[in-house]
């Protein structure tokens, strides 16, 4: 069975790699190598035709099998890659086995570190204030700069501007008193009727006249009604999230998106040419729902393979990877065509025959396809 790898951000240029059903400790070898063109990550984050060995150190037994810690040199090289399906091959001592690499969102890289300026805080002297109310002739400013004298270095000091006296504000004070009583004077005269303005209404509140609402002529609406009328809110603007930080910020929601609406919205970001968000999003989807994971092997398998925005060319392998969850829950067309792809890329072997064991299981459950195939091949039913 093929390996089951598991990659998941640690921190910036940082990730942890799970490897189940696989017992190791010490130094394995990996090999990582993509689908759109079938290149090697190689030193200095290339991809390369020929394959490529990365040393990794400090393997240590997990849980059902072993995990280790991935640097820059790795993260980095597949962060721009990951709108592929990614091989991973590892050998180190007797081992010898491979599997398709599934990338948490969680994934950064080292560029994503970033560093906070330090404050360096400045004491500023007070100046006790001149004698009588002479200006101080110089704002404050936000900016502090460094006088040297001497080989001293002197901290200016920040000046404010003259207080008023209080004498000065009470007489400001009554003034705007005297203008608030009069306009209020002249409001009261006003407003029953003895002081008639120009270009004002008359304001004597003892007439008992009912004004009728004025008419638009060209809708019929009053003013009262359009007093009623709330303004359409305006549209929120579009997100401007791109790529990786759009699938993270989907995937933090809460509740978090059902599989199948994870996997149709990656669909959406796929049409609109985001690849890279589109691609993470199919990931986790398929990794929450196996029907989801047969949805998104459809997508490589050669049988059902279409040419898309973000996928450009059948993956048996990837298919073969994503078959085995719905395979191993009952989905007889994930059986079949799992068992299809691995009869025909394995003559022999451990690959081959689980190959046929998926096809009898899928003729079993009455699949017409996985007997002609079985029947076609040579191969007992039972």
């Amino acid at each position: 069975m093929a390996l089951k790898l598991q990659l998941t951000g640690e921190r910036p240029g940082y990730g942890r790699l799970l490897i189940e059903n696989l017992a190791a400790e010490g130094e394995l070898q990996f090999s990582f190598q993509r689908s759109s063109d079938r290149y090697f990550l190689g030193t200095g984050q290339q991809w390369q035709a020929t394959a490529h060995w990365h040393a990794v150190g400090g393997v240590e037994a997990d849980s059902g099998g072993c995990s280790c810690q991935l640097g820059p040199d790795i993260i980095d090289g597949l962060l721009p890659s990951s709108n592929d399906a990614i091989m991973l091959s590892v050998q180190g001592g007797s081992i010898s086995d491979k599997g398709m690499l599934r990338t948490a969102s969680s994934l950064l890289g080292s560029s994503a570190e970033g560093s906070t300026p330090q404050t360096v805080p400045v004491t500023h002297t007070e100046t006790p204030e001149p004698e009588g109310n002479v200006p101080r002739g110089q704002e404050s400013t936000d900016e502090v700069t460094e006088e040297t004298t001497g080989g001293t270095i002197v901290d200016p000091v920040v000046e404010s501007p003259a207080q008023s006296s209080p004498a000065s504000s009470r007489r400001w004070l009554w003034i705007l008193l005297a203008v608030l009583v009069l306009l209020a004077a002249l409001f009261a005269t006003w407003y029953f009727g003895v002081l008639k303005l120009p270009g004002l209404p008359d304001g004597d509140i003892g007439k008992d006249t009912v004004t009728e609402p004025e008419i638009s002529q060209d809708t019929g609406i009053t003013e009262e009604d359009m007093t009623s009328i709330e303004p359409e809110p305006e549209p929120e603007p579009a997100s401007t999230l791109k790529g990786r930080p759009r699938a993270q910020a989907y995937l933090a929601g809460e509740p978090r998106p059902a599989p199948q609406a994870m996997f149709d919205q990656a669909a959406d970001w796929e049409r609109e040419g985001d690849c890279e968000a589109a691609m993470i999003v199919y990931q986790m989807a398929a990794q929450s729902a196996a029907d989801v994971a047969a949805r998104y092997a459809y997508l490589y398998d050669p049988d059902t393979f279409k040419a898309s925005a973000c996928i450009n060319n059948a993956d048996p392998d990837t298919a073969a990877y994503w078959y085995e969850a719905p395979a191993g829950a009952g989905d007889v067309n994930a059986q079949r065509q799992l068992g299809k792809i691995l009869v025909g890329n394995h003559d022999s072997g451990a690959l081959r025959d689980q190959g046929e064991t998926w096809l009898r299981r899928a003729a079993q459950a009455g699949d017409s396809e996985a007997s002609a195939l079985l029947e076609k091949l040579g191969i007992g039913g039972d």
